[in-house]
């Protein structure tokens, strides 16, 4: 069959030419509506800001833990305590913002069961002399906890301060080694910060020993009118053994 031949803005082409010509322009269109559909889809789920990750917060406190060298009776230094001594932690907290603050922070504490909290001294003063933030003693049982800064009044960026916190070693404790460590998170606006975790502190309590100690003492009679010094007599009082405790050294 011969081929028909037809006129086109070309030239002369094949009627079956042409019909291919206009085979290809049609897949040609749809491959690029197709590749478009996926460009804009791609660019849509990278511009979303569902799918963008929120930045990290700028601000942070920090807080860094220590036996304090200022310590009461019962304390061996470097960290010995006999059972019933008191034990002073040394806190130091410290603000790093980009924001002017650090918000809200809050320090927590879980005392360890030999341990029994006895109180928390807060400073009157910051390192280098900044303003000093609002604390709220918090603390319940063997939680330790306290706010630092409020809304109002927020924790300022690079305010550095101390705290002392006390507990005492239970007097019925056994002896071993008793860790402790803390943390601090902050909040900002509604926004949580990073928490940061102090170095774990432990301090070693030696097993307590008993100490016998035996009192006797003679026991005074009275003489009746009608006995003779040949019938006078005393007995000793019954004794009794005194027992306490004390760690061994």
């Amino acid at each position: 069959m011969a081929e028909v031949w037809t006129d086109n803005a070309s030239g002369w082409i094949t009627r079956s030419a042409r019909s291919a010509q206009r085979r290809l322009k049609t897949r040609l269109r749809q491959t690029l509506a197709v590749a478009m559909v996926l460009i804009l889809g791609t660019l849509g789920m990278t511009m979303s800001p569902r799918a963008q990750a929120a930045d990290p917060p700028s601000y942070a406190g920090t807080v860094t833990k220590e036996v304090d060298p200022v310590q009461s009776s019962g304390y061996t230094a470097p960290n010995t305590f006999q059972t019933g001594s008191l034990v002073r932690y040394r806190l130091t907290f410290a603000c790093s913002s980009n924001v002017s603050s650090c918000g809200v922070g809050t320090f927590t504490d879980v005392l360890d069961p030999a341990l029994q909290y006895n109180s928390i001294i807060f400073p009157t003063a910051s390192a280098g002399g900044g303003p000093v933030p609002t604390f709220t003693n918090q603390t319940s049982g063997q939680t330790v906890k306290f706010t630092i800064g409020t809304a109002a009044n927020p924790w300022p960026d690079g305010n550095t301060f101390e705290v002392v916190l006390v507990a005492r070693v239970r007097g019925n404790y056994t002896g071993g080694t008793v860790p402790n460590q803390g943390s601090i998170s902050v909040i900002k606006d509604g926004v949580a910060g990073p928490t940061n975790v102090s170095q774990t502190v432990d301090i070693v309590v030696p097993t307590p020993v008993k100490t016998w100690s035996l009192d006797k003492t003679a026991n005074r009679t009275s003489v009746g009118p009608a006995a003779s010094c040949a019938t006078r007599s005393t007995s000793p009082r019954p004794t009794r053994p005194r027992v306490s405790w004390r760690s061994a050294a």
